[in-house]
């Protein structure tokens, strides 16, 4: 089975280590465990491309091969598209956020 890169947004990354910073606030240890489902995402993104169900949006020319992939235990989701090579992971966003506005600049 193929592995594709896997590329993360410089945003994306902000929003990654923003998140964990929040939760480690909340809680000792909750950031590190965000990271580690961060990072258990990601790898099945590069093994299974095609996990995260397709963004729902209003801008289908822009956001079409926009995916969605939700954290098992955390009130976030990974934005990514998929290549025949790369994992572009765009942003990690909370649920509470309003979503969409956030995805227009990409």
């Amino acid at each position: 089975m193929k592995h594709l890169d896997l590329v993360i947004y410089p945003r994306a990354q902000a929003d990654i280590d923003e998140e964990a910073a929040k939760l480690d606030d909340y809680q000792t240890g909750a950031g590190s465990r965000f990271l580690a489902e961060f990072a258990h995402i990601a790898e099945r993104l590069v093994t299974f491309p095609h996990f995260g169900q397709l963004w729902d949006t209003t801008q289908p020319d822009r956001l079409s091969r926009v995916r969605r992939v939700l954290f098992p235990s955390f009130r976030s989701s990974v934005f990514y598209r998929s290549s025949e090579t790369t994992i572009t992971v765009l942003r990690v966003l909370h649920h509470a956020r309003d979503v969409a506005p956030l995805l227009d600049d990409l």
